[in-house]
């Protein structure tokens, strides 16, 4: 996993948990060490492919909503998910 800051924003990339550990909350864990770690950004943001619904659901139970979306191919796109922290109207 791996996260810079921004303009005032954590941006979240590269959280991958192989195969055989998935369902055991490891994914949960690391965005909620990250979001520990950028204790001055106003807002957490993040993409993810437009097919991966395991991934988006558990960034929706996390508080991430979809912002924007790019087309990448025939029938995928990157969905652009945001946290907003409170700190920025």
């Amino acid at each position: 996993m791996r996260a810079s800051s921004q303009d005032g924003s954590c941006l979240v990339g590269r959280l991958a948990v192989t195969p055989d550990l998935w369902n055991k909350g490891i994914g949960r864990s690391l965005m909620e060490e990250i979001e520990s770690r950028c204790p001055d950004a106003c807002r957490l943001e993040l993409f993810v492919g437009s097919k991966s619904d395991k991934n988006i659901r558990l960034y929706e139970k996390l508080g991430y909503r979809t912002f924007k979306s790019e087309p990448v191919g025939e029938d995928v796109e990157l969905l652009y998910m945001e946290k907003r922290l409170g700190c920025d109207p």
